[in-house]
């Protein structure tokens, strides 16, 4: 994460306060270690420095620098899982402010938890009531996600997803093509508007209403009318760990067929049904549904190839008095799948639609049709035309 610093920073207070947050969550100074068997270890580990980079004439250039400093792997079996650093901006007269955790110990919620933990303690504000330590908040997640036919639970989800079909992405890469691709696309609060209102009128969500169209434009760009996607889902099911900084998801395949993939309303309330099995057996967790299933492609995770994302997490804000903080939210740097699309709604209404995708799997103009496909759709569901 990164945010731009304009102001009076005091640097030993923003030390001062990454240290307090190490403190204060367990999961920023465990172990997560293979041997003997996997397992997670608090240490007393010390918290990561707050180091200080030479000044960079433009915004680029010090995220440029701010990358090449994070280069070093983090090593999560030896608990070395987060670090921070500063690099002042000449051209803006104020500093970067970089924050890298390893995602084993973070997910998209624990960035406005981080947040605001930093800026408490920066402030000097009273601490808010501390999060479960690690093995309570394991006791308290598998106590809700526990169920009694658990075994044969998976194995029927399981077998729903043996015989998926890999997408077959219409254009293969030049050979040597590597690193990753972004694109992006914002949808206007009248816009937004008018699919909740949509979605609302079909008995639906919103994510349900993005997903339909999402499954549309796949099915349409790839040719084919089943297959799967990931979807993160949040853990955070209980009061006690809103509060908390760790990877408190759970990744669910929703495989899409037949109806599903037709767009217009029919496209809607199918996905619906496709998201509503999915999600009530999201306590199944991922890796015993993948359990014996090979990926196709090797690299990749097995059952799906790409990634939806509805990112509705709150904001990570910094508030540090006499500093206007600017979150600056930059694309990722490599991925796991060879496509994701992500939706980043904002707090005046506006969706902001990033496609980032890997290059030597899926070309630019591959993207580029799915990404203009998934934003015509929208428009259209919007207006309530037949897609």
């Amino acid at each position: 994460m990164t945010w731009h610093l304009d102001g009076p920073l005091d640097e030993d207070a923003l030390e001062a306060a990454v240290a307090a947050v190490h403190a204060r969550h367990e999961t920023l100074r465990t172990a997560f270690r293979a041997d003997p068997r996997p397992h997670a270890e608090v240490t007393d580990i010390p918290a990561p420095p707050l180091e200080l980079l030479d000044a960079r004439p433009t915004l680029d250039e010090a995220f440029r620098a701010l990358r090449r400093n994070f280069d070093e792997p983090l090593e999560p079996q030896d608990a070395d899982l987060w670090r921070t650093a500063l690099v002042p901006v000449t051209g803006t007269r104020g500093r970067l402010f970089g924050v890298l955790v390893h995602h084993i110990a973070f997910d998209g919620r624990s960035e406005s938890v981080l947040a605001r933990d930093l800026s408490d303690a920066y402030a000097g504000r009273p601490p808010r009531p501390a999060p479960p330590a690690l093995a309570e908040r394991a006791r308290l997640i598998a106590a809700a996600t526990a169920a009694p036919d658990a075994a044969a639970r998976a194995d029927r989800v399981r077998q729903e997803f043996r015989d998926v079909p890999e997408l077959r992405w219409p254009e293969r890469p030049a050979p040597g093509e590597t690193g990753t691709g972004h694109l992006d696309v914002s949808v206007p609060p009248s816009v937004t508007a008018r699919l909740d209102a949509r979605a609302a009128a079909l008995g639906a969500s919103r994510f349900v209403v993005l997903l339909s169209a999402w499954a549309d434009t796949l099915a349409e760009v790839c040719g084919q009318r089943d297959f799967a996607v990931g979807v993160p889902v949040a853990e955070r099911t209980l009061p006690e760990l809103e509060q908390t900084v760790g990877c408190l998801i759970t990744m669910v395949p929703v495989r899409l067929r037949g109806a599903a993939v037709d767009g217009g309303e029919d496209g809607v309330r199918e996905t619906g049904n496709c998201v509503h099995r999915a999600f009530s057996r999201s306590d199944v967790p991922f890796t015993a549904v993948a359990r014996n299933s090979a990926p196709a492609t090797p690299g990749r995770p097995p059952v799906f190839q790409s990634l939806f994302a509805l990112q509705d997490n709150p904001p990570p804000r910094l508030d540090l008095p006499g500093v206007v903080a600017t979150h600056l939210r930059r694309p990722y740097a490599a991925l796991p799948l060879e496509l994701h699309l992500e939706v980043w709604p904002d707090e005046h209404g506006t969706l902001d639609a990033v496609l980032s995708y890997r290059r030597d799997t899926v070309t630019a103009a591959t993207a580029g049709k799915l990404l203009d496909g998934f934003h015509d759709r929208l428009a259209l569901l919007a207006t309530g035309a037949p897609s």
